[in-house]
């Protein structure tokens, strides 16, 4: 019997986004907004997020008026996204609606849970909008010679999550962990928001090194796991989070994570070194005795022996 794997519109959506979203990365914005417009026909219209990042790939070119029509579908579609209230918001600014803008940004606030970021970011629009009004009002002040009065907003949402990903990564480097963390966690939220989920799983990967570096290794599990999920096949989170189940006994489960390190590169050293142990600890462990092994994860605490952080992003 043969079987045939159909690959779906939506499969096919996923693979433009995800390249439109490297293509963002980039700054090949207009590549970027090729691939969104690809995943936008295949997906039939009906995700936001694909709205939302065209937007803001037309807001990093200053194509406003394409900008707003955007991120206006963007919240038809999901009238809870923030991002997309935010995208319209500076198209609206951008293009001398001050007064459409305001009203926008009444609607934006009255989502719930909005976070402290979020308010942020809004109280900047807020003062854009007054900086529009307040030059409308004194023309003679701004030497514009137009009806509306554009001007550049200061918010800008575009690449804060790259930019928190790459400080994150030279604190790590600087041996500061906890502060790496910080980083690392801004670059989540912010990269989730544009619905980046590769970036998102390996900026998780760097935070685990962090952890793994405080030995904090539950936290190590739990950002291995969740960068696992989106890219199955990344040998550093596998053998990080082998080494975090070691150090808290879960033998077993780092022995698998390891034997499946190898399976992709079977080069790696150190995880041929953890599988040989593990084996041992798990059969020592099932036979009631236990094995005290000097290269055990605490052991190896420090730049020398762990898999480094991710630089570039696939």
């Amino acid at each position: 019997m043969v079987v045939i794997q159909v690959y779906s519109d939506n499969e096919a959506a996923e693979d433009a986004k995800t390249a439109g979203n490297k293509a963002f990365q980039r700054q090949d914005y207009g590549l970027a907004i090729q691939e969104y417009t690809s995943a936008i026909d295949l997906n039939c219209g009906t995700m936001h997020i694909f709205y939302s990042n065209r937007a803001a790939c037309h807001i990093h070119i200053k194509n406003w008026q394409l900008a707003y029509e955007d991120a206006s579908a963007c919240i038809v579609l999901e009238p809870n996204f923030v991002k997309g209230h935010q995208r319209k918001i500076k198209a609206q600014i951008e293009l001398g609606m001050d007064i459409d803008a305001r009203e926008s940004l009444l609607v934006a606030r009255q989502i719930e849970n909005l976070n402290a970021r979020a308010l942020m970011e809004m109280d900047q629009l807020d003062a854009d909008i007054s900086a529009v009004e307040e030059a409308r009002r004194n023309p003679e002040q701004h030497d514009h010679g137009e009806d509306h009065v554009p001007m550049e907003c200061s918010w800008d949402a575009g690449e804060m999550g790259f930019d928190m990903k790459r400080l994150g990564n030279e604190a790590f480097k600087g041996g500061l962990f906890d502060q790496a963390i910080e980083y690392y966690t801004e670059a989540v939220d912010r990269l989730e928001a544009e619905g980046m989920e590769d970036e998102v799983a390996i900026v998780r990967n760097n935070r685990a090194a962090c952890f793994q570096q405080l030995g904090n290794h539950a936290k190590v599990i739990e950002d291995c796991s969740c960068t696992l999920e989106v890219l199955p096949g990344n040998v550093k989170a596998l053998i990080r989070r082998g080494l975090a189940q070691e150090a808290l006994e879960q033998y077993q489960g780092g022995f698998e994570d390891m034997s499946e390190a190898l399976k992709l590169d079977p080069s790696q050293t150190m995880a041929i070194k953890a599988r040989n142990r593990l084996q041992k600890l798990a059969k020592a462990l099932q036979d009631e005795y236990i094995i005290v092994s000097p290269d055990s994860p605490t052991a190896m605490i420090g730049f020398g022996g762990l898999p480094d952080i991710d630089e570039i992003t696939i």
